[in-house]
């Protein structure tokens, strides 16, 4: 396995100074050339600078009229830095300054060149915070303010200024500080803008005549505008698919229906050579098997649902060692007939078949071909037509999907193949396709295994090793590889940087978007796993997986409208999901603060304990109806795969009704859970099991040792190693602040957790008993008001 690795995202808590060099684009090129030298000096030798470089807990980077700062030490280390600067500069009119303090998430990430760079909130509120400001300004956001006015020293010389509305019309608290040696007193003229702006408004009340007036002239050009709008986004749309194809299931015409798995082989394989070409967009073959052949097929009904301009219709005819293909492309727009062709030939002459066929298509749609991809199209998997028959038979089996309830029938599939893969590679050793098969048949052994059995892991990487020899930097290479790295070891950052390679060489690959999706998540790139699940919504638009993750995706973000375009599109493209839908729309309505709406959904699900324990616990836990609480809790006990929802719901009504507990129950528990060994589970379950402990310890009173155990998982699995699960770390840690009575903390953990995707929502925050203590303190309301705010989607 070769070990192209990138380096890993780190998201950590920074403090940030954005500094800005006003009026700079104004300057001669020396000009410019000569303040941000003398920027530079100064800003090296501050204090904080030059302590924070030596720890090596800073990172800075130009920004062309200026520069960014970002702390990994104390929260005051950028508005000291910013003193000192303002000191420094105390009587030079020539380079005028103005600066934004902001403590968030900070993103460490490499660009173009490999450079270190910043990215995530924390660089960009910061950004946003000094551009409200003027020369001499030093303006800090409300949470950094909040911060430092708990010291003296800063208390006395910070102002609050009030809202601003910045960037995409988000509105941001914002102090300023100054003394009589640094700092600017007079109000940035962007707030004397928008106050003024709030006065006018009062008058503009006493016109109203003339505002109709306006607004029907304005009326008339926005629908005019939005007409054009809609003809331009229609041309484009059209645009992007007019090249665009499905391969519609080929037909079997053979006597012999135990021909039908070649036919399916052919078209298979045809698929897949187009899928290779980065200028068409082909339709995953999940999505295309639904429109089975030999059936009343309404093409341009079929276009429309998968989104293209094109379809391929075939048949495969053999008759002993002769063998026949029809294909047909089809312009669906006007159900006439693009191009169509019959081969005839020995079945071994079917491999040349399929890569003409690829090509011919491929002319047809007018698509243009990269040299790789020449070469690609014109190459055949293999010589050996028998090795060829093994690989399809172990195709069809791996096609099936992995149930719950026919997982014996899942494990024998896929051994199955194993054994047709296995035959073809002995007869053709050459055969990468066969080991792209074997790689992949045996990582989902592994995945499916009991504790995952060693042993198909060092098959898929024999396997793998194979591939590798015989086909490199194939598309299909990189991405067995990084499917060994991402589910036989879970690196992250290894599994993404070969997936990131592989799909530059299989752009039409819904497993590889899907897959980039789910590992955007583990580094906290929400925005971008959206656009992952999309892309693969759009390439396979017939499969439910892209939309359920795009949902969950745009709900981490609190992207709340788009969440609920995807589940209605679910609940009307898979009737048969309609119901796991609507539970997710009834949890989305309360996370989002609509507790009724979310009630009223919750009640049309007829849940009951053994179903939806945590859902209905919740209903009642928010109105404080502790004695149905109580009910539910002793019900749910009787469930042994509700244990950890059991005892988080102790412990959750121990605290707000300021009860004990089940005592000699959670002693028990405590020595079963200390006695298991869970340094060898896996991540998810390592988790669990500190969580139920953690909750079984404060029950018994332990509270340093909860607090403790909980601190100790997140300091072991850090955000920045697994932003997918360890947020649910921070997440509790801030509940055990709070049930230890340790507000400062439990606050501070809020607000870092609030400015997470994934991380707190509006609704428990605002009805959850268990914050009725830290409601009372104002820092409360901010973090509240933080949770209301959708991730921006730039």
């Amino acid at each position: 396995m070769s070990d192209g690795i990138i380096q890993d995202s780190r998201l950590e808590i920074g403090h940030v100074l954005f500094i800005d060099i006003v009026g700079y684009s104004k300057l001669l090129t020396n000009e410019q050339r000569e303040r941000l030298s003398e920027l530079n000096r100064i800003v090296r030798e501050t204090e904080q600078f030059r302590a924070a470089e030596t720890a090596g807990k800073l990172v800075r980077i130009p920004t062309g009229d200026g520069m960014v700062l970002a702390f990994f030490t104390s929260p005051d280390a950028p508005v000291r830095c910013a003193v000192a600067i303002s000191r420094a500069l105390r009587g030079n009119n020539l380079l005028p300054l103005r600066m934004g303090i902001h403590s968030g998430p900070v993103d460490q990430i490499s660009d173009v060149n490999d450079r270190p760079n910043l990215a995530g909130a924390g660089v960009n509120m910061a950004q946003r915070v000094m551009d409200c400001g003027d020369a001499g300004h030093i303006l800090l956001s409300a949470r950094a303010a909040d911060d430092l006015a708990q010291y003296a020293e800063w208390k006395a010389q910070l102002h609050y200024l009030g809202e601003v509305e910045v960037k995409h019309g988000v509105r941001v608290r914002v102090a300023t500080l100054y003394n009589h040696e640094v700092g600017n007193p007079e109000l940035p003229q962007k707030l004397r803008r928008q106050r003024l702006v709030r006065r006018r408004r009062l008058l503009i009340a006493t016109t109203t005549v003339a505002i109709l007036i306006v607004a029907a002239a304005l009326g008339v050009w926005a629908w005019q505008r939005q007409g054009r709008l809609r003809v331009q986004a229609a041309a484009e749309a059209m645009s992007q698919r007019a090249k665009s194809v499905a391969v519609l299931p080929f037909e079997n015409l053979s006597t012999d229906q135990q021909n039908a798995v070649f036919a399916g082989g052919v078209h298979r394989e045809v698929l897949l050579d187009l899928a290779k070409v980065a200028d068409l967009k082909v339709i995953s073959r999940t999505s295309v098997m639904r429109y089975k052949p030999g059936t009343d097929r309404n093409l341009k009904q079929i276009a429309d649902e998968l989104g293209v301009n094109y379809v391929v219709e075939g048949s495969v005819q053999r008759e002993a060692e002769h063998v026949r293909v029809s294909i047909e492309l089809i312009d669906a727009r006007t159900d006439t007939h693009a191009w169509a062709e019959t081969y005839d030939g020995n079945v071994a002459d079917v491999l040349a078949f399929q890569s003409e066929i690829a090509q011919r298509i491929t002319n047809q749609l007018g698509a243009r071909l990269s040299t790789q991809e020449k070469t690609e199209l014109g190459s055949r998997p293999t010589q050996d037509i028998a090795a060829f028959e093994s690989y399809i038979r172990a195709r069809a089996l791996m096609e099936t999907t992995e149930d719950e309830n026919e997982h014996d029938k899942f494990v024998s599939d896929f051994q199955r193949a194993i054994q047709f893969l296995e035959q073809a590679v002995a007869r053709d050793p050459k055969f990468a396709a066969a080991y792209w098969a074997l790689t992949e048949a045996n990582i989902q052994l592994f995945r499916s295994s009991d504790n995952h059995n060693l042993e198909y892991r060092s098959r898929a990487e024999a396997a793998l090793k194979e591939a590798q020899r015989i086909a490199p930097e194939a598309g299909e290479t990189l991405h067995a590889q990084a499917r060994v790295i991402y589910y036989g070891y879970l690196d992250f950052p290894r599994a993404l940087a070969t997936l990131e390679r592989a799909a530059k060489l299989l752009p039409n690959s819904a497993e590889i978007c899907m897959t980039r999706g789910l590992l955007y998540r583990r580094f906290g790139r929400w925005q971008e796993a959206f656009a992952q699940f999309q892309r693969t919504r759009e390439l396979n638009p017939q499969e439910p997986a892209g939309y359920y993750n795009a949902a969950a995706a745009a709900l981490a973000l609190r992207w709340w409208d788009d969440a609920d375009r995807i589940r209605g599109r679910i609940t009307k493209l898979f009737p048969r999901m309609a119901r796991p839908a609507r539970l997710e729309e009834m949890m989305s309505l309360r996370l989002r603060g609509e507790v009724e709406a979310g009630n009223q959904e919750l009640e049309t699900l007829h849940l009951d304990v053994r179903t939806g324990f945590v859902p209905l616990f919740y209903r009642s836990f928010w109105k404080r109806d502790y004695e149905e609480c109580r009910r539910l809790v002793t019900e749910a006990a009787k469930y042994p795969d509700l244990e950890g929802d059991y005892w988080e719901k102790e412990l959750k009504l121990a605290f707000v009704t300021k009860t004990s507990g089940p005592k000699e129950a959670a002693l028990a528990k405590e020595k079963e859970l200390e006695e298991r060994p869970r340094h060898s589970a896996a991540r998810e379950d390592e988790e669990a099991m500190t969580d139920m402990l953690a909750c079984v310890k404060f029950i018994l009173g332990k509270k340093d040792e909860a607090v403790r155990l909980c601190e100790q998982s997140v300091e072991k699995h850090p955000v920045s190693e697994d932003a997918l699960v360890n947020g649910g770390r921070v997440h509790w840690l801030a509940l055990a602040y709070t049930y230890a009575g340790d507000k400062e903390r439990a606050l501070q953990t809020l607000a870092k957790l609030v400015q997470l995707p994934n991380g707190l929502y509006y609704g428990p925050l605002k009805y959850e008993p268990t914050f009725d203590d830290l409601r009372k303190d104002p820092r409360f309301e901010e973090i509240l008001k933080q949770s209301q705010m959708p991730f921006p989607k730039e």
